[in-house]
C-alpha cells in the first residue's frame, strides 16, 4: 500500500526515514508534516484556573503538580512517574487515562507516594488536567509523535520525556522541557524538579515552538499543497 500510494505522510523525520528503509519508498514520495493542535482551544491558565482545577481534586494549591495522560499499559511505563514523584517530597502526580495496568499502579502508588497520586480515569477535557498542573511527564517506551506533548506546550507546560519516537522533535531539550534516555526514576525526579523549578521559562518557550510548529495554522497549509499536488 505505500509503494502504491502517490505520496505518504510522516508525522516527523525519523518516521519518513524508517518508511523508506522498512517499506521502499522512495524519498521524493514522502512529505513530512508534523502532529498539530488547535491554539484557540489550548491556552496557559490562568492563576484562577489553576486553582479551580486543583480545588476540582482536593490538590493543595501551593503543591508541586505534574501530569501523565495517557493509556495505563506497559509501554507508557506511568510506573517511572509514581516512582520518580515518590522521590518528591509533597509533590502530586495526576493520572489521567485508564487502562489493564490501573489496579497494579494504584497498589504501588499507595506504597510508594500515599496520597500524592490520583488516579482520574478517562478525562473528557484533558486541558483541565494540564491547567491543574506543573509540568507533563511522559515515560512511553515507544512513542509516535503524541498530541498531548502539543497540547501540554500550548498549555505553557515543560515536559519531561523519554528519548524515543517523535519525542525529540517535540520537545526541545533544556529549552521547553527535558528528554531523558535513562529512565531511573532517579533520574526523571531530578529532570522535573529542575523543570518545576524553571516552568515559567520553559513553559513561554513551549508554548512559542508549539505555536510555530504544531498548530492547525501552521500545519493545515501544507495538507493543503499536498492535496493540491496530488488532485488530478
Amino acid at each position: 500500500m505505500f509503494r502504491q500510494a502517490t505520496r505518504v505522510v510522516a508525522l516527523w523525520p525519523g518516521a519518513a526515514a524508517a518508511i523508506e528503509r522498512l517499506y521502499r519508498v522512495r524519498p521524493e514520495r514522502i512529505v513530512v508534516i508534523p502532529n498539530a493542535r488547535s491554539r484557540r482551544e489550548l491556552c496557559p491558565a490562568e492563576p484562577a484556573a489553576k486553582r479551580a482545577a486543583r480545588e476540582a481534586w482536593g490538590v493543595p494549591a501551593g503543591a508541586v503538580v505534574v501530569a501523565s495522560v495517557g493509556a495505563l499499559s506497559e509501554e507508557k511505563r506511568v510506573d517511572v512517574a509514581i516512582r520518580a514523584i515518590a522521590q518528591l517530597p509533597g509533590a502530586w502526580l495526576l493520572v489521567a487515562g485508564d487502562g489493564p495496568l490501573r489496579e497494579p499502579l494504584r497498589q504501588l502508588a499507595e506504597a510508594c507516594a500515599p496520597g500524592r497520586v490520583l488516579f482520574l480515569g478517562t478525562v473528557a477535557d484533558v486541558q483541565v488536567v494540564l491547567h491543574a498542573a506543573d509540568a507533563l511527564v511522559l515515560m512511553s517506551r515507544t512513542e509516535g509523535s503524541p498530541g498531548v506533548v502539543i497540547e501540554a506546550a500550548l498549555c505553557a507546560l515543560p515536559v519531561v520525556a523519554s528519548h524515543v519516537g517523535a519525542l525529540a522533535e517535540l520537545v526541545d531539550d533544556g529549552t521547553t522541557g527535558r528528554l531523558v534516555s535513562d529512565v531511573r526514576p532517579e533520574v526523571v525526579a531530578a529532570a522535573l524538579r529542575d523543570v518545576v523549578e524553571d516552568a515559567p521559562r520553559l513553559g513561554a518557550a513551549a508554548r512559542s515552538r508549539a505555536e510555530a510548529r504544531f498548530t492547525w495554522t501552521t500545519v493545515t497549509p501544507a495538507w493543503s499543497d499536498l492535496v493540491q499536488s496530488v488532485a488530478p
